[in-house]
């Protein structure tokens, strides 16, 4: 078990401090709080009726004594609605007049930025309207350096950032350090509370709100190169981390998320109370059966105790991905590892697999017009890198699929296009073994006469013309 530390202790708290982006981000969302005032304020002016779209937003905002701005923990839609500046209709006089108020609460906000604040922003990418546009997708270079090995990447997710729908091409595990934060994947909202994972697979839209200064989140970015090669042992198990990591965004988007429980829920606390009268009159009827072995059981560790492991590991890894030392990685995917057993060993009953109901055939069909598509260069590698799988799993999908190994479909679909060549064209034998990818043609004629059990000449012979349509002779 990972111990405690003062260090880890020190570590949490540095995390709950407010950086400077987490500063920059909040005194954004307040401006966009006061911005959301100044227009409904022109819109009650053009329509008096109206009522201020941000009433909700600016009571729910609240300015600290060192002046940074939070937000009540349970109104977190808050927060989204602070961004979501409204379409003010205006008259050609308060356009005008919207235009050139240099005093708007927005415009005040960027003015007010300071040299080093705009370095900040411009380094950190961080998210400001006018500034930094939001950005769609992610590419791995972003957060992992070409030059680097490390496959993972632990972040603090700052606090009071815009929410923005993206999407990237490596696997995000979010963990709630404390508090709690409101997830979108792919439209469907995901509440999550201290102690949850929730891992969101490759190329799925999601966003996060997280607007509470008691909410701390923990994104690990891991690659997928990482999976294959860290988790193997886990991935050709039978079970609920396999099956996720295995099909994630790949089987046409079957589950675009996974999500772990690990803190107790009273759901949780009323059943273990109901097992334990039980579990006590069964060890009392059997009291002098174990009475000599008590001594040499081992002690279980309990769900609470697994949970707070959880939590000092993964302090531990955000400490190590950000000190950089030698061998960290390595380190890294050791410790790894170690969280995805953690979780499978105390946790499997709590893991939530999110899927959608999409045709398997469609996907096989998928997989059959890329090899179809790329015939004369398409290997196992490849094919698994372009639809995110790894190879032994792509591999067992098509042996289910079709009855046949990746390589005998490849060598069927190459010498079916052998075939319609020899048939149909006139081109030489060792050209039309070029064009599908055989640099040996002497390899090439002996897989074709193991296929079709014939040598090429013979085949053409048999099921084609001596000559072309235009009496052009047939190139043997």
């Amino acid at each position: 078990m990972l111990l405690a530390s003062p260090y880890l202790t020190r570590i949490k708290a540095q995390l709950q401090a407010m950086n400077s982006s987490e500063q920059l981000y909040a005194r954004y969302y307040h401006a966009c709080c006061e911005q959301q005032q100044y227009l409904s304020a022109l819109k009650a002016a053009v329509t008096p009726s109206a009522l201020s779209l941000s009433a909700a937003a600016h009571e729910a905002a609240v300015v600290t004594t060192a002046g940074v701005v939070g937000a009540k923990a349970d109104h977190l839609q808050t927060g989204v609605v602070a961004y979501q500046l409204p379409e003010v209709e205006l008259t050609p006089q308060l356009r005008a007049r919207l235009s050139h108020d240099e005093q708007q609460p927005l415009r005040r906000f960027i003015k007010s930025l300071t040299v080093k604040e705009r370095d900040l922003i411009a380094a950190e990418n961080i998210l400001i309207r006018d500034l930094n546009p939001l950005p769609e997708n992610f590419s791995e270079d972003m957060y992992f350096s070409p030059q680097e090995t490390a496959a993972i990447v632990l972040t603090k997710h700052n606090r009071f950032t815009p929410v923005f729908t993206h999407r990237h091409l490596f696997f995000e595990l979010i963990y709630v350090l404390s508090g709690s934060c409101q997830q979108v994947i792919m439209g469907q909202e995901v509440s999550l509370r201290e102690g949850d994972f929730c891992c969101v697979a490759p190329d799925i839209s999601h966003a996060i709100a997280v607007f509470s200064e008691q909410s701390l989140i923990i994104n690990i970015l891991v690659r997928r190169s990482a999976f294959e090669l860290v988790l193997l042992d886990l991935l050709r198990g039978d079970n609920p981390l396999a099956t996720f990591f295995n099909q994630g965004v790949c089987d046409r988007i079957i589950t675009p998320y996974m999500l772990v429980h690990t803190k107790e829920t009273k759901e949780h606390h009323d059943a273990h109370a109901l097992q334990e009268p039980i579990a006590q009159g069964i060890l009392g009827r059997h009291a002098a059966d174990i009475a000599g072995t008590a001594a040499d059981l081992p002690v279980a560790m309990a769900r609470s105790d697994a949970a707070q492991e959880l939590e000092h590991l993964v302090l531990a890894m955000y400490e190590e991905s950000q000190a950089g030392r030698p061998y960290g990685d390595k380190k890294l995917n050791g410790e790894l590892m170690v969280l995805f057993s953690t979780l499978l060993q105390y946790f499997s009953a709590d893991i939530v697999l999110a899927q959608t109901t999409v045709s398997e055939q469609s996907f096989v069909c998928d997989i059959l017009h890329y090899m179809e598509e790329h015939y004369q260069h398409v290997t196992l590698k490849e094919l698994a890198a372009h639809f995110n799988l790894c190879e032994a799993y792509l591999s067992r999908k098509i042996k289910q699929a079709c009855h046949k190994s990746f390589r005998e479909l490849h060598q069927d679909m190459v010498f079916c296009k052998v075939r319609e060549l020899l048939e149909q064209s006139t081109l030489s034998v060792r050209t039309i073994a070029q064009l599908v990818g055989f640099n040996n043609v002497e390899h090439f004629h002996r897989l074709f006469r193991k296929h079709f059990g014939m040598t090429c000449l013979e085949y053409r012979r048999k099921y084609s013309h001596p000559t072309s349509a235009t009496g052009a002779v047939v190139q043997l």
